[in-house]
C-alpha cells in the first residue's frame, strides 16, 4: 500500500498547481470582464 503513495502525493501535488492556475485565469478573466464593463457603460 505504501508504494502507492508517491501516485497519491504526484496527483495531490498537480491537483494543486491546476487549482491555483485555474483560479488564476478565472480571477484575470473576470477583472477583465469588469474593465470591459465600465468601458462599454
Amino acid at each position: 500500500m505504501s508504494r502507492y503513495l508517491p501516485y497519491w502525493c504526484y496527483y495531490l501535488h498537480q491537483g494543486m498547481l491546476t487549482a491555483l492556475i485555474l483560479q488564476g485565469v478565472v480571477g484575470y478573466f473576470r477583472h477583465q470582464g469588469l474593465d470591459l464593463a465600465s468601458l462599454s457603460l
